[in-house]
Protein backbone atom coordinates (compact mmCIF):
# COMPACT_ATOMS: atom_id res chain seq x y z
CA UNK A 1 0.00 0.00 0.00
CA UNK A 2 3.11 2.27 0.58
CA UNK A 3 5.22 2.44 -2.23
CA UNK A 4 7.43 5.64 -1.15
CA UNK A 5 7.84 7.87 1.52
CA UNK A 6 5.01 8.91 4.18
CA UNK A 7 4.33 12.10 3.72
CA UNK A 8 1.51 12.98 6.40
CA UNK A 9 -0.92 15.57 7.47
CA UNK A 10 -1.79 15.39 11.12
CA UNK A 11 -5.36 16.71 11.72
CA UNK A 12 -6.23 16.29 15.57
CA UNK A 13 -3.82 15.59 18.13
CA UNK A 14 0.20 17.24 17.78
CA UNK A 15 1.25 13.94 19.70
CA UNK A 16 0.76 12.30 16.90
CA UNK A 17 2.50 14.41 14.69
CA UNK A 18 5.52 14.23 17.10
CA UNK A 19 5.77 10.61 17.34
CA UNK A 20 6.16 10.14 13.40
CA UNK A 21 8.49 13.19 13.22
CA UNK A 22 10.78 11.09 16.12
CA UNK A 23 10.49 8.32 13.76
CA UNK A 24 11.83 10.03 10.46
CA UNK A 25 8.41 10.92 8.42
CA UNK A 26 8.19 13.97 7.25
CA UNK A 27 4.83 15.59 8.61
CA UNK A 28 2.96 18.62 9.20
CA UNK A 29 0.51 19.81 11.68
CA UNK A 30 -3.03 21.12 10.77
CA UNK A 31 -4.12 23.98 13.53
CA UNK A 32 -7.58 22.70 12.95
CA UNK A 33 -11.11 22.96 15.43
CA UNK A 34 -14.80 22.06 14.65
CA UNK A 35 -16.82 25.08 13.54
CA UNK A 36 -17.73 27.01 17.16
CA UNK A 37 -20.90 28.05 16.16
CA UNK A 38 -22.26 24.45 14.75
CA UNK A 39 -21.05 22.91 17.49
CA UNK A 40 -22.41 24.94 19.95
CA UNK A 41 -25.45 24.59 18.11
CA UNK A 42 -25.16 20.88 18.35
CA UNK A 43 -24.77 21.06 21.90
CA UNK A 44 -27.09 23.10 22.96
CA UNK A 45 -29.77 20.71 21.24
CA UNK A 46 -28.55 17.69 22.35
CA UNK A 47 -28.81 19.72 26.43
CA UNK A 48 -31.80 20.39 25.94
CA UNK A 49 -32.49 16.50 25.43
CA UNK A 50 -30.78 15.73 28.91
CA UNK A 51 -33.61 13.45 30.18
CA UNK A 52 -34.41 11.59 27.28
CA UNK A 53 -30.20 10.95 26.15
CA UNK A 54 -29.99 9.47 29.97
CA UNK A 55 -33.08 7.36 29.83
CA UNK A 56 -32.24 5.83 26.54
CA UNK A 57 -28.51 5.23 28.48
CA UNK A 58 -29.79 3.77 31.30
CA UNK A 59 -31.82 0.94 29.46
CA UNK A 60 -28.78 0.53 26.34
CA UNK A 61 -26.47 -0.46 29.59
CA UNK A 62 -29.50 -2.29 31.21
CA UNK A 63 -29.57 -4.47 28.35
CA UNK A 64 -25.93 -5.04 28.04
CA UNK A 65 -25.71 -5.78 31.86
CA UNK A 66 -28.31 -8.32 31.20
CA UNK A 67 -27.39 -10.37 27.82
CA UNK A 68 -26.54 -14.20 27.82
CA UNK A 69 -24.60 -14.19 24.49
CA UNK A 70 -23.86 -17.91 23.52
CA UNK A 71 -21.95 -18.44 20.61
CA UNK A 72 -24.65 -20.75 18.98
CA UNK A 73 -23.96 -22.13 15.54
CA UNK A 74 -21.93 -22.18 12.18
CA UNK A 75 -23.96 -21.44 9.10
CA UNK A 76 -23.56 -20.13 5.61
CA UNK A 77 -23.85 -16.53 4.93
CA UNK A 78 -26.50 -17.06 2.83
CA UNK A 79 -28.62 -19.05 4.46
CA UNK A 80 -28.78 -17.07 7.16
CA UNK A 81 -29.25 -13.75 4.98
CA UNK A 82 -31.49 -14.47 2.84
CA UNK A 83 -30.54 -11.21 0.32
CA UNK A 84 -27.47 -12.76 -0.24
CA UNK A 85 -28.58 -16.20 -2.14
CA UNK A 86 -30.15 -14.90 -5.95
CA UNK A 87 -28.31 -11.47 -6.17
CA UNK A 88 -24.53 -10.53 -6.08
CA UNK A 89 -25.02 -8.45 -3.07
CA UNK A 90 -22.09 -7.69 -0.95
CA UNK A 91 -21.90 -6.44 2.35
CA UNK A 92 -19.35 -4.86 3.82
CA UNK A 93 -17.92 -2.52 7.28
CA UNK A 94 -19.14 0.73 7.34
CA UNK A 95 -21.57 2.76 6.41
CA UNK A 96 -23.08 2.66 2.85
CA UNK A 97 -20.60 3.47 0.52
CA UNK A 98 -20.23 2.70 -3.54
CA UNK A 99 -17.43 1.49 -5.66
CA UNK A 100 -16.40 5.09 -6.45
CA UNK A 101 -15.41 6.24 -3.38
CA UNK A 102 -14.14 2.72 -1.88
CA UNK A 103 -10.41 2.98 -0.58
CA UNK A 104 -8.11 0.16 -1.88
CA UNK A 105 -8.10 -2.37 0.74
CA UNK A 106 -12.02 -2.61 0.58
CA UNK A 107 -11.63 -2.39 -3.44
CA UNK A 108 -9.23 -5.26 -3.20
CA UNK A 109 -11.30 -7.51 -0.81
CA UNK A 110 -14.47 -6.81 -3.07
CA UNK A 111 -12.19 -8.21 -5.78
CA UNK A 112 -11.06 -11.07 -3.93
CA UNK A 113 -14.15 -11.92 -2.82
CA UNK A 114 -16.29 -11.57 -6.29
CA UNK A 115 -13.64 -14.34 -8.15
CA UNK A 116 -14.38 -16.37 -4.45
CA UNK A 117 -18.49 -16.16 -5.01
CA UNK A 118 -17.22 -17.27 -8.94
CA UNK A 119 -18.88 -13.80 -10.23
CA UNK A 120 -15.67 -13.47 -12.54
CA UNK A 121 -12.76 -15.31 -13.42
CA UNK A 122 -10.20 -13.10 -11.93
CA UNK A 123 -9.21 -10.24 -10.60
CA UNK A 124 -8.49 -8.10 -13.77
CA UNK A 125 -12.79 -9.05 -14.98
CA UNK A 126 -13.84 -8.62 -10.72
CA UNK A 127 -12.77 -5.04 -11.14
CA UNK A 128 -14.55 -4.18 -14.16
CA UNK A 129 -17.78 -5.71 -12.45
CA UNK A 130 -17.66 -3.55 -9.50
CA UNK A 131 -17.09 -0.59 -11.42
CA UNK A 132 -19.85 -0.86 -13.98
CA UNK A 133 -22.65 -1.66 -10.93
CA UNK A 134 -22.50 -5.13 -11.45
CA UNK A 135 -22.37 -5.71 -7.83
CA UNK A 136 -24.98 -4.32 -5.24
CA UNK A 137 -23.02 -3.47 -2.08
CA UNK A 138 -24.86 -2.77 1.52
CA UNK A 139 -23.48 -2.34 5.17
CA UNK A 140 -23.48 -5.45 7.37
CA UNK A 141 -25.42 -4.11 10.22
CA UNK A 142 -28.23 -3.31 7.87
CA UNK A 143 -28.70 -7.20 8.22
CA UNK A 144 -27.46 -8.14 11.53
CA UNK A 145 -24.07 -8.77 11.01
CA UNK A 146 -20.48 -6.82 11.93
CA UNK A 147 -16.92 -7.95 10.06
CA UNK A 148 -13.60 -6.54 10.92
CA UNK A 149 -11.91 -4.32 9.17
CA UNK A 150 -13.24 -4.14 5.21
CA UNK A 151 -15.89 -6.97 6.69
CA UNK A 152 -16.71 -8.41 3.30
CA UNK A 153 -19.63 -10.81 3.78
CA UNK A 154 -20.96 -12.85 0.90
CA UNK A 155 -23.18 -16.24 0.30
CA UNK A 156 -20.75 -18.87 0.74
CA UNK A 157 -18.70 -17.75 3.40
CA UNK A 158 -19.55 -19.21 7.00
CA UNK A 159 -20.73 -16.90 9.68
CA UNK A 160 -20.52 -17.18 13.47
CA UNK A 161 -24.25 -16.82 14.82
CA UNK A 162 -24.14 -15.37 18.61
CA UNK A 163 -27.63 -15.74 20.26
CA UNK A 164 -28.61 -13.55 23.28
CA UNK A 165 -30.72 -15.63 25.12
CA UNK A 166 -32.05 -13.40 27.39
CA UNK A 167 -33.76 -11.22 24.66
CA UNK A 168 -34.19 -13.94 21.45
CA UNK A 169 -32.11 -11.30 18.68
CA UNK A 170 -28.99 -12.87 17.59
CA UNK A 171 -26.28 -11.25 15.65
CA UNK A 172 -23.68 -12.90 12.85
CA UNK A 173 -20.17 -12.47 11.77
CA UNK A 174 -17.69 -14.06 9.74
CA UNK A 175 -15.19 -16.02 10.54
CA UNK A 176 -11.74 -15.19 11.70
CA UNK A 177 -8.80 -15.79 8.70
CA UNK A 178 -6.08 -15.57 10.85
CA UNK A 179 -2.90 -13.59 10.30
CA UNK A 180 -0.86 -13.00 7.22
CA UNK A 181 -2.42 -12.33 4.04
CA UNK A 182 -6.11 -12.39 4.47
CA UNK A 183 -9.55 -10.43 3.17
CA UNK A 184 -10.30 -8.10 5.49
CA UNK A 185 -6.98 -6.30 4.74
CA UNK A 186 -7.56 -6.36 1.38
CA UNK A 187 -5.82 -9.54 0.31
CA UNK A 188 -7.13 -11.34 -2.57
CA UNK A 189 -4.46 -13.93 -3.84
CA UNK A 190 -4.51 -17.55 -4.32
CA UNK A 191 -3.55 -18.30 -0.66
CA UNK A 192 -6.22 -15.68 0.93
CA UNK A 193 -9.11 -17.42 -1.74
CA UNK A 194 -7.65 -21.06 -0.78
CA UNK A 195 -8.08 -20.38 3.22
CA UNK A 196 -11.39 -19.06 2.50
CA UNK A 197 -12.16 -22.19 0.82
CA UNK A 198 -11.06 -24.27 3.68
CA UNK A 199 -13.38 -22.11 5.84
CA UNK A 200 -16.28 -22.70 3.82
CA UNK A 201 -15.93 -26.10 3.08
CA UNK A 202 -14.11 -28.02 6.20
CA UNK A 203 -13.76 -25.67 8.93
CA UNK A 204 -16.42 -24.01 8.86
CA UNK A 205 -19.12 -27.00 8.84
CA UNK A 206 -16.83 -28.91 11.71
CA UNK A 207 -16.91 -26.09 13.77
CA UNK A 208 -21.04 -25.49 14.01
CA UNK A 209 -21.29 -29.36 14.18
CA UNK A 210 -19.26 -29.01 17.71
CA UNK A 211 -21.19 -26.31 18.42
CA UNK A 212 -24.63 -27.59 18.33
CA UNK A 213 -22.97 -30.82 19.84
CA UNK A 214 -21.61 -28.50 22.88
CA UNK A 215 -25.34 -27.04 22.71
CA UNK A 216 -23.52 -23.75 22.43
CA UNK A 217 -20.51 -21.88 24.48
CA UNK A 218 -21.19 -18.63 26.64
CA UNK A 219 -18.62 -16.32 26.01
CA UNK A 220 -18.44 -13.97 28.78
CA UNK A 221 -16.86 -16.80 31.12
CA UNK A 222 -14.16 -17.47 27.85
CA UNK A 223 -13.09 -13.55 28.11
CA UNK A 224 -13.57 -13.22 31.68
CA UNK A 225 -10.66 -15.65 32.00
CA UNK A 226 -8.82 -14.62 28.88
CA UNK A 227 -8.28 -11.30 30.24
CA UNK A 228 -7.21 -12.89 33.39
CA UNK A 229 -4.34 -14.92 31.38
CA UNK A 230 -3.19 -11.89 29.21
CA UNK A 231 -5.29 -11.14 26.52
CA UNK A 232 -6.66 -8.20 25.27
CA UNK A 233 -9.22 -9.46 23.42
CA UNK A 234 -8.43 -7.75 20.20
CA UNK A 235 -4.66 -9.01 18.80
CA UNK A 236 -4.33 -11.03 21.39
CA UNK A 237 -6.48 -14.48 21.94
CA UNK A 238 -4.32 -16.83 22.50
CA UNK A 239 -5.73 -17.68 25.76
CA UNK A 240 -9.15 -17.57 25.00
CA UNK A 241 -8.62 -19.25 21.74
CA UNK A 242 -7.22 -22.43 23.71
CA UNK A 243 -10.11 -22.23 26.35
CA UNK A 244 -12.30 -22.62 23.49
CA UNK A 245 -10.67 -25.34 21.52
CA UNK A 246 -10.49 -27.16 25.12
CA UNK A 247 -14.43 -27.14 25.66
CA UNK A 248 -15.44 -28.06 21.90
CA UNK A 249 -12.43 -30.64 21.93
CA UNK A 250 -14.68 -33.54 22.67
CA UNK A 251 -17.83 -32.65 20.33
CA UNK A 252 -14.67 -32.04 17.35
CA UNK A 253 -13.08 -35.74 18.46
CA UNK A 254 -17.13 -36.96 18.45
CA UNK A 255 -18.06 -35.58 14.84
CA UNK A 256 -14.49 -36.19 13.27
CA UNK A 257 -14.51 -40.05 13.85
Amino acid sequence: LLSGPLRVINVGLAGFARDLAANGAAVAQLDWAPPRGGMASLLQSLSSRDSLIQKANEEALSRMLAAEPVLADVRRAGELIPELDGSRLMLHAGPPIEWARMCGPLRGAVCGAIVFEGWAPDLAAAEKLAASGGVKFAPNHHHGAVGPMTGITTKSMPLLIVENRAFGNRAVCALNEGLGKVMRFGGNDAEVLARLAWLRDEFGPLMGQALRHAGGVAPNPLIARGLAMGDEMHQRNVACTSLLTRILAPSFAEKGS
